[in-house]
C-alpha cells in the first residue's frame, strides 16, 4: 500500500511537470481582455501588418522618464474598453523616442512633447495626432476621431488650401498644424471668422480658443474675458486662468522685445478692466514688465503688492521673487518681507536652494545667527553640487568673519 501511494504521488508530480512544460512551450494567450495589444517588430513590419489587416497604425511615442507616459501605460492602455476599441481598429505600436528607430521617427514627425500619439496609414502618412495624458473615455474618443475618413491630414490640407471653409475642417487642420509647430494662424483666423460669439462659448469654441488664440487684441481673447464664467464652466477655472495669463504674458514679452511701452500699457489696461480676477493678472504684468526693464524699484513695489494681496502656493515663484529682492534691493522692509516669502517657500518644498537663499537674505538683514543655521542646514543636503557647496561654505565663512 505504501509503495502504491508513493507511485500515485510520483505520477501526479510528473503530470504537473508535463503541464508546466506544455504551458512554457505554448505561446502566451492574447491579453485583449486586459487592454491594448502592442505589435512587436520593426516599424516596416508594423506598416506591412497594417496593410494586410487594412487598419491604421496607432503609435505611442514615449520616453522612459516621462511621467504622463507611465500613467498612460498604467491607467489607460490597460483599460478593457480601450483595449477592445484599439485592438479592433488599429495596429498598436509603442516607440521609445530616444532608442532604436524612435529618434528618427520622432524627428520626422516633429514630435516635441511626450506622450504624442500618432495615427498613420500603411504608407506611414500621418492621419491624425494628439498628445498628453488622457483618461480611457477621452482616449477612446481620440481614437474614434482618428478613424474618421475625413481626418486624413493630406486630404484636409488639400481641401482647406483649395478654399473649403467648412468650420470643422478648418478647426481640425488648424489644430493639426499647431500640434506640429507649423504655421496655423491663417487657418485659425478663417475658422474664427466663421464663428459667432455664441458658437465660441461652447466646448468646441473653448478647445479652439485655448489652443489657437495668442493675441490679446483678438475678438476671441476678449470674448474669453467677457464670458469668463461661462468658459470656466466648460473648461475649468484653472485652465481658463492659465490661458488668460499666457496671452497677457506674451503681450508683455512682445512689448519688451519691441520697446513698445504704449502696447504694454494698452494690454495692462485691458487686464485691469476685463480679466475678472480682482487685479491679479495686472499685477503679474507689472512685475514682468518691471523685471524686463530692470526697473527694480517698480518690481519691488508691484511684487510686494501682489504677494500681499494674493495667496502664492508655488515655491518656485516665491524663490524667484525673493532672489530678485536679494539681488536688487536695499530696502529693509522689502528684504524682511522676502525672508517671510522664504519661510513660506520652505513650508511648501524643503530644498537646498531655498535654505541657501533664505540664509543669504537673513545675512543681508543682519540676522547672522539664524543665517548660519540655515546655511548649515543647506549643506546637509546630499544632492548638492560642488559649486553649490562652495557657495554656501563661502557664505558661512563671511558670516563667521563678521
Amino acid at each position: 500500500m505504501k509503495y502504491f501511494l508513493i507511485s500515485i504521488a510520483l505520477f501526479a508530480l510528473t503530470l504537473s511537470f508535463l503541464r508546466l512544460d506544455a504551458q512554457l512551450a505554448s505561446p502566451a494567450p492574447p491579453h485583449s481582455q486586459d487592454g491594448m495589444e502592442f505589435f512587436h517588430g520593426t516599424w516596416k513590419e508594423a506598416l506591412a501588418e497594417a496593410k494586410a489587416q487594412k487598419k491604421l497604425v496607432f503609435v505611442d511615442i514615449y520616453a522612459e522618464w516621462c511621467g504622463p507616459c507611465k500613467m498612460m501605460a498604467r491607467n489607460t492602455f490597460t483599460d478593457p474598453a480601450v483595449g477592445k476599441f484599439f485592438n479592433a481598429n488599429f495596429i498598436n505600436v509603442k516607440i521609445d523616442a530616444e532608442k532604436g528607430e524612435g529618434p528618427a521617427l520622432a524627428s520626422a514627425w516633429r514630435v516635441t512633447a511626450y506622450p504624442t500619439y500618432m495615427f498613420v496609414n500603411h504608407l506611414g502618412d500621418e492621419v491624425y495626432r494628439s498628445l498628453g495624458y488622457m483618461a480611457p473615455p477621452e482616449f477612446i474618443e481620440q481614437g474614434k476621431e482618428a478613424a474618421k475618413p475625413s481626418r486624413n491630414t493630406k486630404q484636409l490640407k488639400k481641401e482647406v488650401e483649395s478654399g473649403d471653409n467648412d468650420p470643422a475642417k478648418l478647426l481640425a487642420y488648424a489644430l493639426e498644424l499647431q500640434q506640429k509647430n507649423e504655421g496655423y494662424q491663417e487657418t485659425a483666423s478663417r475658422f474664427f471668422a466663421s464663428q459667432k460669439p455664441a458658437d465660441l462659448t461652447t466646448e468646441t469654441g473653448w478647445k479652439a480658443i485655448s489652443a489657437l488664440t495668442t493675441d490679446a487684441d483678438s475678438r476671441e481673447f476678449q470674448l474669453l474675458m467677457q464670458k469668463r464664467a461661462a468658459f470656466e464652466k466648460i473648461g475649468g477655472a484653472a485652465p481658463v486662468a492659465a490661458k488668460i495669463h499666457a496671452v497677457f504674458s506674451q503681450a508683455v514679452a512682445t512689448s519688451l522685445a519691441k520697446s513698445d511701452e504704449a502696447g504694454y500699457k494698452k494690454s495692462l489696461i485691458m487686464a485691469q478692466k476685463f480679466a475678472g480676477d480682482n487685479g491679479q493678472e495686472a499685477l503679474r504684468m507689472e512685475m514682468q514688465y518691471a523685471e524686463g526693464k530692470q526697473n527694480w524699484a517698480g518690481y519691488t513695489t508691484s511684487t510686494m503688492a501682489y504677494f500681499k494681496k494674493f495667496v502664492v502656493a508655488d515655491a518656485a515663484q516665491l524663490n524667484a521673487a525673493a532672489a530678485n529682492i536679494l539681488a536688487h534691493s536695499t530696502d529693509a522692509t522689502a528684504l524682511k518681507t522676502a525672508t517671510e516669502w522664504m519661510r513660506q517657500s520652505l513650508a511648501l518644498k524643503d530644498t537646498y536652494a531655498s535654505h541657501h537663499l533664505y540664509a543669504s537674505l537673513l545675512a543681508k538683514t543682519g540676522d547672522g545667527a539664524k543665517a548660519m543655521s540655515e546655511a548649515k542646514r543647506a549643506l546637509q543636503f546630499e544632492t548638492i553640487t560642488p559649486e553649490e557647496r562652495r557657495n554656501t561654505q563661502q557664505l558661512l565663512q563671511s558670516l563667521t568673519e563678521r
